[in-house]
């Protein structure tokens, strides 16, 4: 669980608390996923901006739009990015700023310096089992007022057995746990659906593919 904000190479560190799995910060690749991190964004009350993983590797090409920009992974090969939508004057930090935040209120990307603690995503591509993924663990949420479906509730789980458990359940959509509690929370409604409520110690995993 990272209820704290992080710096930029923290943030990255952190996605990879899963054992055996790629974890790393969430790389958006359309305006339909756009759509997904904003309510999470949402759901987690204050935050207006994250920290994703897209970053500037190549300094010489520094403040442009298109040229030098990576999807980066802790555990594989960096990929260019193709789904740029920057605000309009962005990216301008030159060689200093070189990482990115996704702007709620603008739907679209600025480049920053890495130092400052923000918000963020992480995304577990290998979290697999056939053609089921989980992704996008929503950091720093608030206590939610709306009501999930809760399937199951299990006591001294590690992380790695809730993913299990949620794998095997046809009716779980996502699972919630606590690293402080070792609670483990099976859901019925996906997080996405806006249909869930969370104490504040509980980090959401939600299923992306059925």
């Amino acid at each position: 669980m990272h209820a704290e904000l992080l710096a930029y190479s923290a943030a990255k560190v952190a996605c990879t608390d899963v054992p055996s799995y790629n974890g790393h910060l969430v790389h958006p690749r359309s305006n339909e996923q756009l759509n997904i991190l904003d309510n999470f964004m949402l759901a987690a009350g204050a935050v207006t901006q994250i920290f994703i993983g897209v970053e500037q590797t190549d300094s010489a090409a520094a403040d442009s739009k298109t040229t030098g920009w990576y999807y980066t992974t802790p555990n594989k090969s960096s990929e260019q990015a193709t789904f740029l939508p920057w605000t309009p004057t962005e990216p301008d930090g030159g060689t200093g700023s070189n990482n990115v935040v996704y702007i709620r209120a603008s739907r679209s990307f600025s480049d920053v310096s890495a130092t400052p603690a923000r918000a963020f995503l992480c995304v577990y591509d290998d979290i697999v089992s056939d053609d089921i993924t989980y992704s996008l663990k929503i950091v720093n949420l608030a206590p939610q007022l709306y009501a999930f479906d809760q399937i199951a509730q299990i006591s001294q789980a590690s992380l790695a057995k809730c993913t299990r458990e949620c794998r095997i359940n046809q009716a779980c959509a996502s699972f919630a746990y606590s690293s402080s509690t070792m609670t483990c929370q099976l859901l019925a409604s996906s997080y996405s659906d806006g249909n869930f409520s969370l104490a504040t110690s509980f980090v959401i995993y939600a299923r992306l593919s059925p």
